[in-house]
């Protein structure tokens, strides 16, 4: 177990501000509150539990022969780098339908590849001291230049910095690679590659039933106030886990779908659970909606996800309108920053208006988030009509305060508010 020259630096680096940090009071007191606020049972519990599992599973790779001692750095640092990090932010895992499969292909991805090949090698720690906290520094510049439009030719030379750097590394790694084969191709260096993908994929089952256990607690919490009765309030919750299982999907749009409409008996109840096991269907294998009727609403909501704006669910709501909303996307920064947001409207089997907002919160510089939001409704035009209304449509911007674009069966609806 060796330390490379670029993790003693960072680690002196580390000590070095840690140090510094633990000079300042308020920097004490507020280390002290943020204990406390991790020293909390059900976290120092559900840490304990996948320490345990962690352990279980070095055991049995170790009893295949895969692991060893000389691997336990790197055991350590995946295991406060993913598996630790992970759970704390377990919200995230439940709200985010990608976040199992994003992680895997994240584990197996070539990038990983090239990631260890430049970390294999490493600079004098003279070397590896200076630019540390010199790559830190660039990288922390180039985020705060990315927040902001007035900033984008720093960002630009800042990115391109970075990348030549980063370059450099990697050019050094496959130099030393390449110079010293011989002890690169060793059974040592497949292991310390393999360990972490083995080591991720073995954990997510562990961190899948922490999420569903998480989403459980937190829909059984809230039902007192949605069925106030205890005796159909029991039959809830154990006919929410004989119906969703391990369908985490399911149980939250059930928990949303009674937030908004109470069960009172007994037959409301078992409507509830249908409703979401048939609206789960239907999204698996959508009907066709006709062109005159509007869009089909399983495709209407993805419209914007590579633009940042996915919506949840296409769900009922009040007064038995059907609709899905994306969470706002943030432009630009500062208290309330300006942001865009997607909604979709319709019927239970069509969505018949899209929406695409802008909120100008900072009315001062519009400017980014205006661009922003051109740029996406574009791409909302074009998935929605099509690249012809798209282009009548940017066409006639310049020239119209008010417009419509479609076909006189078809249209977008996009709003600005300031």
């Amino acid at each position: 177990m060796e330390f490379s020259n670029r993790e003693i630096a960072s680690y002196i680096w580390l000590g070095a501000i840690l140090g510094w940090a633990a000079t300042k009071a308020p920097v004490r007191k507020s280390f002290g509150g943020l204990a406390r606020a991790f020293c909390q049972p059900a976290i120092l519990g559900t840490l304990a539990l996948s320490a345990g599992y962690i352990v279980l599973i070095v055991v049995a790779l170790e009893h295949v022969g895969i692991w060893t001692w000389g691997n336990l750095k790197t055991t350590a640092l995946w295991s406060i780098s993913f598996a630790f990090a992970a759970l704390l932010d377990i919200n995230r895992a439940s709200e985010d339908r990608t976040f199992f499969a994003k992680a895997i292909r994240e584990a197996l991805a070539i990038t990983g590849a090239l990631t260890f090949v430049v970390e294999f090698y490493s600079f004098s720690l003279l070397v590896e001291l200076v630019a540390v906290p010199i790559i830190t520094v660039l990288g922390l510049m180039k985020i705060m230049a990315a927040s902001n439009a007035d900033h984008r030719a720093a960002e630009r030379f800042l990115s391109g910095l970075l990348t030549i750097i980063g370059l450099g590394y990697l050019g050094y790694s496959f130099y030393r690679t390449f110079h010293d084969a011989e002890d690169f191709a060793k059974l040592k260096t497949l292991r310390e590659f393999g360990i972490p993908i083995l080591l991720t994929l073995a954990f997510l089952p562990f961190l899948y039933l922490v999420v569903l256990y998480s989403v459980y607690e937190r829909v059984f919490t809230l039902l007192p106030w949605s069925i106030p009765d205890e005796h159909l309030r029991a039959r809830a919750k154990w006919q929410s886990f004989c119906t969703f299982g391990w369908d985490i999907g399911g149980l939250q749009r059930w928990k949303q779908s009674n937030a908004r409409f109470d069960a009172t008996d007994e037959e409301s109840l078992r409507q509830s659970f249908a409703e979401i096991k048939m609206l789960a269907k239907r999204e698996a294998n959508p009907p066709a909606v006709p062109h005159e009727d509007g869009w089909s609403p399983y495709a209407a909501k993805d419209f914007l996800e590579d633009a940042g704006l996915p919506t949840r669910y296409y769900h009922r709501s009040f007064e038995d309108e059907w609709f899905a909303s994306s969470s706002y996307l943030e432009v630009g920064q500062g208290g309330l920053p300006n942001n865009l947001a997607y909604y979709v409207n319709g019927t239970e089997f069509a969505a018949t208006e899209l929406k695409l907002k802008l909120n100008v919160n900072q009315p001062s510089s519009p400017e980014e988030a205006e661009e922003r939001f051109m740029r996406i409704g574009q791409a909302l035009l074009i998935a929605a009509l099509g690249q012809p209304a798209a282009t009548t449509f940017f066409g006639k911007l310049s020239r119209l305060k008010s417009f419509q674009v479609g076909d006189g069966r078809q249209g977008v609806s996009l709003a600005l508010d300031r």
